[in-house]
């Protein structure tokens, strides 16, 4: 996983050491992934779909400039998790924090809002997606626990979508590619 992760990292440059690591990668063992990257060496646009198939994080180091897809792909996934036309400064902090790339500060100023005022319910719906897109179980069960040790809760509504996606997590596999 971490040569994949390399390889991708260095997509739109670096084009010899990419071919080493993915040679390397291919006598390490047969995966569908080396086969599609072998063959989409050029091929900019197949990034997002590999990285959305293979749930792949695709940072944004990895997007050249000359691609706009991919760019209005990257920011469409990591930048669009919550409204951009928020008066809330937390929200607003949010997401220039997830701008800068800083997601997990932006994680964490999101449980500390939602913790300081747990039926506050705006900051539940960015959060609870940000923990299923970093596939963050374990942080997302210690939130959990906070939150149920409360004297204050959240709405039904809101508990039916924690419970929810802890359910989705619990089904997911962890994520190996290889």
């Amino acid at each position: 996983e971490s040569l994949l992760q390399l390889y991708i990292t260095l997509w739109g440059a670096g084009s010899a050491l990419r071919t080493r690591l993915l040679h390397r990668g291919q006598r390490l063992g047969k995966h569908d992934l080396w086969t599609a990257l072998a063959e989409s060496d050029g091929e900019e646009n197949i990034l997002a779909e590999l990285a959305e198939q293979y749930g792949l994080y695709l940072p944004i180091t990895a997007i050249p400039l000359s691609s706009p897809a991919l760019v209005t792909e990257e920011i469409r996934r990591d930048h669009q998790i919550t409204p951009k036309d928020s008066e809330d400064s937390i929200i607003e902090e949010c997401n220039l924090l997830l701008e800068y790339g800083q997601v997990d500060e932006a994680v964490d100023l999101l449980e500390k809002a939602t913790l300081a005022q747990p039926e506050h319910s705006v900051y539940y719906g960015p959060l609870l997606e940000m923990y299923e897109r970093m596939d963050a179980r374990e942080r997302f069960s210690q939130f959990i626990q906070s939150i149920l040790a409360m004297d204050t809760q959240p709405n039904e509504d809101i508990m039916r979508q924690m419970f929810s996606l802890a359910e989705r997590l619990q089904r997911q596999p962890q994520r190996q590619i290889i």
